[in-house]
């Protein structure tokens, strides 16, 4: 979708409805000029009948017959007035209820594209600035290199640099093409034995020995889960970066089995995320006030996560216990 084509077209629709608003009243006065034509000529109908059919004879023997129900011909035809008011009222009722839904999902339509132009804008903005930051530090080591005027201990420290922010460019591509994929409903996993402690170690292995400090790893080789490796590194990965991101100096990774289950834990010491905000934490693109500025992130690291992990038969749920932020996968366990 074209932005400039989409506020173009959001524009036509305002004209459009402002258009529609203006007709309304015209329109409403024609619909009831007509329905009064057709009430005064239903009641000439109804005296020009009563009066062929005689019906005043006939109320005058109702009237002796039943006196506690007497009715006079004036009544009467008051009452066929009153008739045909009440259905014609009910229908203009009835037509200004409809006229006005139109207009209400005219205007909701207009709020919805407005709302989708505005977030596709925030969405490119931000990840043009993701993008931006990684590129710009490889590109600028890999110019230094390239002149050759640096010492060989700057040089390693460069290449690592350049390492490192080319798997942050690498992670935030695949984050992007995997929500794509699920908001096309054309993601696929396949679920195989997988030990979650190798998973780890994989994962590990892309930070940087600082980084890895902050990583106790207590994962259990016999943990065994029926997952797709690929997926469940990813969720790590997230979930870790986002600690070394947002918590404090002390990550812990554990792993146990309960039952047909397997759960896998990344905790650490950061802030308790507001109960509030708990269950928006894993919303697609959204990042909890007061850390907005804080670089890295798309605010779809969590979102993700659980799309996966929910695809793979289990779960990812947050809590906040003994001054941890704990995120808890679950998997089933695999059975031979």
């Amino acid at each position: 979708m074209k932005v400039g084509n989409t506020r173009a077209d959001t524009t036509t629709m305002r004209h459009r409805t402002n258009g529609f608003n203006s007709a309304m009243p015209s329109g409403l006065t024609r619909r009831a000029l007509i329905d009064l034509a057709l009430v005064t000529a239903f009641v000439w109908t109804a005296v020009v009948v009563t009066h062929r059919l005689d019906l005043p004879d006939g109320l005058t023997q109702w009237n002796a017959d039943h006196p506690q129900w007497a009715i006079d011909e004036f009544a009467l035809v008051s009452l066929f007035v009153a008739g045909a008011l009440g259905v014609f009222s009910w229908r203009r009722w009835q037509e200004s209820l409809r006229t006005i839904a139109r207009h209400e999902a005219t205007l909701e339509r207009l709020r919805t594209t407005e709302s989708a132009i505005a977030s596709k804008d925030d969405l490119i903005r931000t990840v043009s600035h993701e993008l931006r930051t990684p590129l710009t530090a490889m590109l600028g080591y890999a110019e230094l290199l390239e002149a050759g005027e640096i010492p060989s201990t700057e040089r390693a420290d460069m290449v690592k640099t350049i390492i490192r922010e080319g798997h942050d460019l690498s992670n935030i591509v695949e984050d992007l093409l995997t929500r794509a994929r699920v908001e096309a409903d054309t993601l696929e996993v396949a679920l195989v034995r997988v030990s979650l402690a190798g998973q780890v170690a994989q994962v590990l292995e892309g930070w940087t020995p600082d980084e890895r400090s902050r990583i106790e790893d207590r994962s259990d080789p016999s943990v065994i889960a029926t997952a797709n490796p690929a997926r469940v590194r990813q969720i790590v990965r997230n979930l870790i970066s986002n600690a070394l991101k947002y918590g404090s100096q002390e990550i812990t990774i554990t792993m146990a089995s309960f039952g047909d289950q397997i759960k896998l834990r990344v905790a650490n010491l950061g802030a308790e995320i507001p109960e509030a905000d708990r269950d928006m934490i894993f919303d697609p693109y959204y990042r909890l006030p007061g850390i907005g500025d804080t670089p890295g992130g798309l605010g779809l690291g969590l979102a993700i996560s659980r799309q996966l992990a929910r695809l793979m038969n289990g779960d990812l749920t947050y809590s906040y216990r003994a001054d941890h932020s704990i995120f808890d996968i679950s998997l089933p366990r695999h059975v031979e």
